[in-house]
């Protein structure tokens, strides 16, 4: 596949590679390949309207994009490479190859640590839709953390519940190719019962918390019933402490743990997780708690406090986060009160926070979660 990827763009290396597909296995083999080639990766939701992806297309300075067959009609302002790796007789080395892209031992790309490994855009909620680049640096610091702090190794088998324009969806994915673990990749009905979990062994599960409102909703969460689960990690959505307690009951041996960060701080930048046992007060609206700010996987951070009740402030300073947001990708600016990347210990002094006018600490929109 990387080959004719190649060959889509004239036996060149693309730069950037636009992945227009679901969770399926082109949709995977599509992503190695891309990075095989040592490029880009920009996720593209077939489910959004044609001139939105249009659009990004070329915010994004794609030079081809690689599609599952059913969604390679959309008419895009670069080639289109249509594949189906499950078909019969499918075969890469059928698809054109002008140039010999296919036989020359460059085949293999090249990407360094400032690379960037994959460019994600943002809903567009606020204004036009933004990409954010994440370098290959920045998944790297975040895979040290993550594959050690879960214990994810050969013999696991992780859910993969979000699709590939959700930020969310780079851990099962990297998380598993990065430890010889498996991903297992649900199908709807799956996502609202946990037989999926009892039937595929799956000991990482990883979704939003409404998943499990749903799956109680169709009594589908009976205590013990997730009995292979080890982890169970809900990020994206407030998660209630009713749902906490539903889902622990159903999966007695697994430890949940409650996630936060933008995209800009690849992924996840902070982590609660549940005790066994309520230590502390239950918050009054409801939700799992969420309080401070601690460093994780090779970051510094700081809380900047400030008196009740403004909301705390957090600044980080990580190889994990992503230094600009930009569209088109060249265009920098600031991301959530960052500081510049760094590998080593944080400093003895925390950085000032920029005073407001009322005297307090600002809110940067970093609502950190306390880590266990």
């Amino acid at each position: 596949m990387a080959a004719a990827l190649a060959a889509t763009t004239g036996g060149r290396h693309p730069r950037r590679v636009g992945l227009l597909a679901l969770r399926t296995l082109t949709a995977y083999a599509g992503y190695l390949a891309v990075q095989r080639l040592g490029a880009t990766v920009v996720p593209l939701h077939p489910g959004f309207p044609p001139p939105r992806t249009a659009a990004t297309a070329k915010a994004a300075a794609l030079d081809c994009v690689l599609a599952d067959p059913g969604h390679a009609g959309v008419e895009l302002p670069v080639p289109v490479l249509a594949a189906d790796v499950t078909a019969p007789g499918h075969d890469p080395e059928d698809a054109p190859d002008p140039d010999g892209a296919r036989d020359r031992e460059d085949a293999r790309g090249h990407a360094g640590p400032d690379d960037i490994c994959y460019i994600l855009f943002t809903s567009g909620s606020t204004g036009t839709p933004k990409g954010v680049p994440i370098r290959h640096r920045n998944v790297s610091a975040y895979l040290d953390h993550v594959t050690a702090r879960y214990g994810i190794g050969v013999g696991d088998r992780l859910s993969q519940t979000f699709d590939l324009t959700f930020d969310l969806s780079v851990f099962d994915l990297f998380a598993a190719w990065s430890s010889g673990a498996t991903v297992v990749v649900p199908d709807r009905a799956d996502l609202l019962a946990p037989r999926f979990v009892a039937r595929e062994r799956i000991t990482h599960w990883f979704s939003v918390p409404s998943v499990i409102s749903l799956a109680r909703r169709l009594r589908g969460l009976a205590p013990g019933s997730m009995p292979t689960l080890r982890w169970s990690l809900f990020c994206g959505e407030p998660l209630t402490t009713d749902q906490a307690a539903t889902w622990q009951a159903a999966a007695p041996d697994s430890v949940l743990e409650n996630l936060y960060g933008p995209t800009e701080l690849t992924l996840s930048c902070t982590q609660y997780r549940l005790p066994a046992t309520p230590a502390d007060p239950l918050p009054a609206n409801g939700t799992v708690r969420s309080a401070g700010c601690t460093p994780v996987w090779n970051s510094s951070s700081w809380t900047t406090t400030a008196a009740p009740p403004t909301r705390a402030s957090c600044a980080y300073g990580a190889s994990s986060v992503s230094r600009a947001i930009s569209t088109p990708p060249t265009t920098p600016a600031a991301s959530c009160g960052t500081s510049p990347a760094t590998t080593g210990p944080p400093p003895s002094t925390p950085p000032t926070a920029p005073a407001t006018g009322s005297g307090t600490a600002p809110a940067t929109g970093c609502v950190p979660l306390r880590a266990a």
